[in-house]
């Protein structure tokens, strides 16, 4: 019901509760019981979000749903587990990676609320260790030249320039198309990467004009795979791209790409862009698996045994690790998130 009013454009954040409470059952209907439009939305989310937590199954799943780093006022914070229902577009929820549980997990306990902290089983799965600048209309290009040229150092051969590939694409692809397309992205941003990285070239003031690479990629690489496989998408994939430059909602937020220990390349939600801003997703923040919620979560540490919540990541491959199934099943811990 919630995620339906996410998509609507309404004068009072608030709302998005109100606005269907109606819908509500009895039971869910006396959680709200001594709430109005006296209360702050900070106080409705709030009461919003323990109403899912008491009445929902997966309960934590509305934790896929956030759009963006929280940046409270100190003044009026609320806890980072409260669901902000601020307004945003399909195109900003990921649901491509699809954790699938083991049948029959069971959990000690329900999450539960004590004390304004949020009690729940989850996995650390894993943790960020290195983490890129949000993307904005001023480094949208620089910034994937940066890290494509940092994996593709000294890799001559198209067979391993494709495995680069093969993980980074389908990151750059949900960063910009919101969802799979009806094509393969890797053959069509491996050409868009080899021509913005030859126009670089082109202009650079420091190549040597007689060697055969660039930033350590062989240039007969880079030409090969300026072969256009697909004109029609591929024109429409740069085109895409190139528009980020006037992209305004870049000019305020932007995601960031973040890699793991365990060598996962992954996407996180909006931050802050500007000066005195950090990325969205920070080095050392975990990579966290709940129960029934088919997306990992990004939690921040606060201290030796707490965590904020960030939001969700798209992480590609995953859903695939071997190990995975087997932590979920053996690895659950009780954490606690304020």
């Amino acid at each position: 019901m919630f995620l339906s009013c996410l998509f609507s454009l309404v004068k009072d954040p608030r709302d998005r509760v109100f606005g269907v409470l109606g819908l509500f059952d009895e039971e869910t209907h006396v959680l709200f019981s001594d709430l109005g439009y006296r209360k702050s939305p900070q106080e409705i989310f709030r009461a919003a979000t323990e109403a899912i937590l008491t009445t929902s199954t997966p309960a934590l799943e509305y934790l896929t749903l956030i759009h963006s780093v929280r940046r409270d006022n100190p003044n009026t914070q609320s806890p980072s587990w409260a669901w902000h229902l601020d307004y945003s577009g399909a195109e900003d929820i990921f649901q491509n990676n699809q954790i699938i549980m083991p049948e029959n997990l069971g959990t000690n306990n329900k999450p539960r609320i004590e004390d304004g902290v949020l009690q729940a089983e989850a996995l650390l799965f894993d943790e960020v260790v290195l983490a890129y600048p949000n993307f904005s209309s001023e480094n949208f290009e620089k910034l994937v030249l940066d890290m494509v040229f940092k994996q593709l150092n000294g890799i001559d051969d198209a067979t391993e320039w494709q495995e680069v590939f093969e993980k980074l694409s389908p990151i750059y692809f949900r960063l910009l198309e919101g969802s799979a397309g009806e094509f393969d992205p890797r053959q069509q941003y491996e050409g868009w990467v080899a021509r913005v990285a030859l126009r670089e070239w082109e202009i650079s003031r420091e190549k040597d004009e007689n060697a055969d690479s660039w930033r350590g990629v062989p240039l007969s690489l880079l030409q090969q795979k300026c072969t256009l496989r697909e004109k029609e998408y591929d024109v429409m994939i740069m085109s895409s791209m190139l528009r980020l430059d006037q992209d305004q909602k870049l000019m305020d937020e932007g995601r960031n790409i973040f890699v793991t220990a365990k060598g996962y390349s992954g996407l996180g939600v909006y931050g802050k862009n500007g000066a005195g801003y950090a990325s969205a997703v920070q080095v050392h923040d975990k990579i966290v698996v709940f129960p029934g919620v088919e997306q990992p979560i990004v939690l921040r540490p606060c201290g030796d045994t707490e965590y904020r919540v960030i939001g969700p990541a798209f992480v590609p491959g995953i859903e695939k690790d071997e190990s995975l199934e087997e932590r979920i099943k053996d690895s659950m811990e009780q954490i606690l998130i304020r």
